[in-house]
């Protein structure tokens, strides 16, 4: 493809249908739904995927032993993983997707199918188990 070919860079303007202010285009063009030249992006090879992976956890482990939010990198106080913005946004999307995944019918912790006349999935169960007896044996 030619430079000349290529869509216009992507552009993050609130306003659509008025010029970018950093490119100088119309918002329009940007907006994937509104771009019939937007390119779609390829599935992911496996190898891609385990590539991400691996970076995400270094980045993790570089976080945390540098005493960072894991998630977004903030410096938090010592002995926390994540900072209180990342915790409240954990506990929001742990709270919808349990939420969906109930509706779904399916166990609300992990997706899989439930037990029958349960509501969370054998290994949800047996983990809940053992992390029971953990608590009590520390106690």
């Amino acid at each position: 493809m030619t430079p000349a070919a290529l869509p216009p860079p992507r552009c993050r303007c609130p306003e659509v249908g008025v010029p970018c202010p950093a490119c100088r285009t119309w918002q329009a063009t940007h907006r994937r739904e509104s771009a019939p030249q937007a390119r779609v992006r390829a599935p992911r090879s496996l190898h891609a995927k385990a590539m991400q992976a691996r970076y995400q956890r270094q980045r993790r482990a570089t976080f945390l032993a540098e005493g960072r939010c894991t998630r977004c990198g903030v410096t938090v106080p010592p002995g926390q993983v994540r900072c209180d913005r990342c915790v409240r946004y954990q506990q929001r999307r742990s709270t919808q997707m349990a939420t969906q995944r109930k509706a779904q019918g399916v166990c609300p912790r992990c997706g899989s199918a439930p037990e029958a006349g349960m509501v969370l999935c054998r290994r949800c169960i047996d983990r809940s188990r053992q992390y029971q007896r953990r608590r009590e044996a520390a106690s």
